[in-house]
């Protein structure tokens, strides 16, 4: 029982220390990562018939980061 206990407590200190690295990011990175999921379910919504266009972000240079398809 001590094992499946330990395992719970590890699980749950892994699941937290991601969270709080998640946490930490600076929020252009927060915000790239949103658009990452943003483009995973674009497809998964239009097969739905729902319309979803990710978000469109600019490099540092002012060029436009458009995702090809």
């Amino acid at each position: 029982m001590d094992a499946i206990m330990s395992v719970e407590t590890e699980y749950a200190r892994g699941k937290a220390a991601h969270r709080r690295r998640l946490a930490d990011l600076p929020y252009p990175e927060k915000v790239r990562i949103v658009v990452e999921l943003q483009k995973i379910a674009a497809p998964i919504l239009k097969a739905r018939g729902v319309t979803a266009i990710p978000w469109c972000l600019t490099t540092p240079d002012g060029e436009r980061n458009v995702r090809q398809d």
